[in-house]
């Protein structure tokens, strides 16, 4: 719609202002539409107008996600070479680390890390080291994602909700419990606020290192926490249940789903369907001894 109103603003003559450039921008962003917006960027001189360090950061944002590092890459270039009203911020920078991440490029997001503290003296700040931790996490750089986040206080940076989450998931997936339950308790002391992403980045790893019975625990201490479990949290529980055959948990935490207003997925009410098939099974080898 933005699109069309300015098309229809030129041929009424009128000259988009930024405003409606920034409004093109978000949309190309929310659609990951690169090409998009790397021609919006470029048509500003015909509507008199001149590229910011916004702008610029709007359609690196759109190459981004679009999966075009080459773009952002040259986007980043014609800012280092601009004038002051374009050049990079820590929004920009960060930017860049989203496209490696997003393009698996975990070793140029780390060269780049370096570059950010080194070459341009501007320090990550907690989400370029979120974005980090991510990508090698994605990646199975379990260590460098560790070290990435021990590391964040000799930066002078505080782990957030994100920092809590990721790495706890890192946990899970190189089944390494016992340092996610010391994250875990590092999250509890710190001046965050516990959230049900930490959590359910917790019962994910305590699913991935077979501790099932913390795993449904999780979900008791969530709600004295005065969190509410969302689909997340019962589709992992539940899926984990399933595969131990579990059938009397899956159908009381399908029937805890339902009472908190949630709605079963495709693939839960199928697991659902096999714990009730599952429990019928068991109880017709009874049946028989009893009329025996």
């Amino acid at each position: 719609h933005t699109v069309k109103l300015m098309e229809e603003m030129e041929k009424e003559g009128v000259a988009p202002e930024l405003p409606n450039v920034a409004a093109v921008l978000q949309g190309c962003d929310r659609k990951a539409d690169s090409e998009r917006a790397v021609m919006m960027l470029r048509a500003l001189p015909k509507y008199n107008l001149s590229p910011t360090t916004l702008t610029y950061n709007m359609a690196m944002s759109a190459c981004a996600k679009g999966g075009d590092v080459g773009l952002v890459k040259d986007l980043l270039a014609e800012m280092d070479q601009g004038s002051d009203d374009i050049k990079p911020d820590i929004v920009t920078l960060n930017t860049v680390l989203d496209a490696y991440k997003r393009a698996h490029a975990w070793e140029d997001l780390l060269e780049f890390l370096l570059e950010m503290e080194n070459a341009r003296n501007m320090p990550p700040d907690t989400v370029s080291v979120n974005t980090a931790i991510k990508a090698c996490k994605d990646e199975g750089q379990f260590d460098i994602a560790f070290q990435l986040f021990e590391g964040m206080g000799a930066r002078g940076l505080v782990p957030d909700s994100v920092s809590y989450t990721e790495i706890i998931s890192a946990c899970g997936k190189s089944q390494d419990w016992e340092r996610a339950q010391a994250v875990f308790e590092a999250a509890k002391q710190s001046p965050l606020a516990l959230n049900t992403f930490i959590y359910n980045a917790m019962v994910g790893a305590a699913v991935a290192c077979g501790e099932a019975e913390t795993a449904l625990n999780l979900i008791k201490d969530m709600r004295s926490e005065g969190l509410n479990p969302d689909i997340v949290t019962f589709t992992t529980v539940m899926t984990m249940c399933t595969k131990l055959e579990e059938w009397e948990a899956v159908l009381f935490l399908a029937s805890e789903l339902e009472a908190s207003k949630l709605s079963l997925t495709r693939p839960l009410v199928g697991q659902v369907q096999r714990a009730r098939a599952g429990l019928q099974a068991k109880s017709q080898p009874e049946r028989k001894e009893a009329s025996v």
